[in-house]
């Protein structure tokens, strides 16, 4: 009888471990938890240099001078912003990713089933796999304004209008509740104009749009139940109706899973979409782009998918193929 080959585990003798200080409802709590997880892959045989980030964009700049240094595993600890930032820092290189839960949503630990507690991962992370996958990114017409990767989600209107006008400090004491709260007062405030979205031959005008790579938003809730972050495709749900009573409707079909259910939501699959500005809108009117729930920029822009962008340690047995 043959020998069974077994895949070597893999090794990483120069790590570093990027983390947001702010992370979190409780920070303190947070960087001992930190401590212990480096410490846990420390004792089996995964050395790492702790870096703590220092205001927006360092995290992005962390993981490219990281990789640029040779360093053959980044792991990030934070939000699905912090997270975002290292992506844009790394995408297009072959260094593996992993990830330590510690933000506000957290999308993208709940789309990997991971614990809460960075201590658990750090626990399970030597036997995990590396996967290849494709990553979205925002491109707009303007050369001079860099394009933006997202693992996640991009959102295109009224969350990226919420994200927009929430304060760091309501986000940092107050986790979803925050959210929550603003989204409530732009629900008075947002205008719901239609903008127009190109894909696959059609052309629409929907008042919201998320493009997904992930199942789930904000947090738990599932909003593209065919989404696939393993696959090489966009779930794109669009959402035609407009003003306040039509958005209540589709908070409630989000926090039900009954959303795919209606008429004027359409979710659908592509890999390319176009969104640009009906005739006469003003230039304070146009809308706004989040990706993984950090504001980046506005329309007109196009969302492609980017194939073998992105080297991600997953648990084994996680997603198809």
């Amino acid at each position: 009888m043959p020998a069974m080959s077994h895949t070597p585990p893999l090794r990483f003798d120069r790590g570093v471990l990027i983390y947001n200080p702010v992370a979190g409802r409780n920070p303190a709590r947070g960087k001992l938890r930190i401590d212990a997880a480096a410490a846990l892959l420390n004792k089996q045989g995964i050395p790492l240099q702790v870096v703590p980030t220092t205001g927006p964009g360092s995290a992005r700049q962390l993981a490219r001078e990281a990789v640029e240094q040779g360093t053959n595993l980044i792991l990030v600890c934070g939000g699905d912003g912090t997270i975002n930032e290292v992506v844009n820092g790394m995408a297009g290189s072959s260094v593996p990713l992993g990830v330590l839960p510690g933000g506000t949503a957290n999308v993208l630990a709940h789309e990997l089933r991971l614990p809460r507690s960075p201590e658990r991962v750090a626990g399970t992370l030597p036997s995990w796999e590396p996967r290849r996958i494709a990553l979205g990114c925002v491109r707009w017409p303007d050369p001079q304004q860099e394009q933006r990767y997202f693992l996640s989600l991009a959102g295109i209107g009224f969350d990226a209008y919420i994200i927009r006008h929430l304060s760091e400090s309501f986000k940092r004491n107050w986790g979803k509740l925050a959210y929550t709260a603003e989204a409530v007062r732009q629900w008075w405030r947002f205008d719901y104009r239609a903008f127009d979205c190109q894909f696959d031959g059609r052309r629409l005008k929907p008042t919201f749009a998320v493009v997904a790579r992930t199942r789930r938003y904000a947090g738990s809730f599932r909003i593209a139940p065919k989404a696939d972050l393993f696959g090489d495709y966009f779930i794109a749900c669009l959402f035609h109706g407009a003003g306040r009573l039509n958005y209540l409707k589709y908070v409630a079909g989000l926090a039900t899973g009954l959303l795919s259910a209606y008429k004027d939501v359409e979710l659908t699959r592509t890999r390319r979409l176009e969104f640009s500005l009906p005739a006469g809108v003003e230039e304070q009117a146009r809308p706004y782009i989040e990706v993984d729930g950090e504001l980046t920029g506005r329309l007109p822009a196009e969302i492609v998918l980017v194939p073998d962008a992105l080297t991600l340690l997953v648990p084994p047995g996680t997603g198809g193929g």
